[in-house]
This record gives C-alpha cells, sequence and structure tokens, in this order.
C-alpha cells in the first residue's frame, strides 16, 4: 500500500474520533462547530480518481453516522463535498502548475497560491457544513436560522484547517 493513502487513512480515524468524541461536545460560543473530518478529503492530490473520492468520502460519513447515530447526515453531506471538489479545484489551480508539477498536485497555499486555496476551501466547507445541518434541521426554511450555524462553523474550521497546514508544512 503507498505511503501516502496509509498516513491518510490513519490521519483519517484519528480526526474522525477527535470530532465524536471531543469536537461534537464543544461548541465555540455556543455557534461554532469544527469539522475535522473533511480535511484529508480536501487534501487528497488532484489526480486523484473520482470513484476514489466517493469511495472514501462515503466510507468515512458512514463511519461518522454510525459513531454519532445520524441516519446518513454526514455521508450526504460529505459524498457531495468529494463530487463538487475536482471540477471547484481545477478552477481554482492555474494552468502553469497543471502543467510545470510532475508529481501529484496536493492542494495547498504552496501550489494554489493564498487566495485561491483559502476560497477552494471556504466554497467545499460552506457546502459540506451547510449540507449537514440543512439536513439536520430538515428544512429548507430554517435556512435563515442556520446562516449564523454554517458561517461560524465555516469559519472556525477554515482558520484550524489553515492552521494544520501551517505546522505540517515539509521543510
Amino acid at each position: 500500500m503507498n505511503k501516502y493513502y496509509l498516513t491518510l487513512i490513519i490521519g483519517t480515524i484519528v480526526l474522525i474520533f477527535i470530532q465524536v468524541f471531543v469536537l461534537n461536545h464543544l461548541w465555540v460560543f455556543d455557534y461554532f462547530m469544527p469539522i475535522l473530518y473533511l480535511y484529508p478529503l480536501l487534501k487528497m492530490p488532484l489526480q486523484s480518481e473520482t470513484w476514489l473520492l466517493l469511495i472514501y468520502a462515503a466510507v468515512t460519513g458512514l463511519v461518522m453516522d454510525l459513531l454519532m447515530n445520524t441516519p446518513g447526515l454526514n455521508m450526504a453531506a460529505i459524498v457531495l463535498a468529494a463530487y463538487v471538489r475536482k471540477p471547484l479545484l481545477l478552477a481554482f489551480v492555474s494552468d502553469d502548475v497543471l502543467e510545470e508539477e510532475d508529481g501529484p498536485i496536493v492542494p495547498g497555499a504552496r501550489t494554489m497560491k493564498i487566495l485561491p486555496y483559502l476560497l477552494y476551501l471556504l466554497i467545499l466547507t460552506v457546502i459540506h457544513i451547510g449540507t449537514l445541518l440543512s439536513l439536520e434541521g430538515f428544512s429548507l426554511d430554517l435556512f435563515a436560522f442556520l446562516v449564523p450555524f454554517i458561517l461560524g462553523g465555516t469559519a472556525i474550521t477554515v482558520v484550524i484547517y489553515l492552521l494544520f497546514d501551517l505546522f505540517s508544512r515539509k521543510r
């Protein structure tokens, strides 16, 4: 098995357990709950096959749903994020990077520049958290009520993702 995918699986398991046993019980300012288990999906290489992303997302969402006793909410939200990920990433990665890179293109501030990377993180996180909370509320009528939760959760989650990137840079 490829070392990258083994690291990805172990990292995902660790983040899922941190999410379920710590962060789901920790609401920042009573509005914001960070979502960590989405991070490995966001950092998978651009060249990853769509079917692999969807299977990875489905398994991750299923494990989250089993541990949290939610009927498919996490699975639906993360599979939607995985489905939208590649076209969104292609929109933000410049043609120069696509032509110059020999190996896998891992999304990050170095490969995409900081603003496109930040927009990529924000859009996918909003899609995931918005879908998750809308399905949990089971009505789009509550969307105006959910907006502070979606925006606050997105903000705190993206800050944590950027901190992960800052501390995981290869020197």
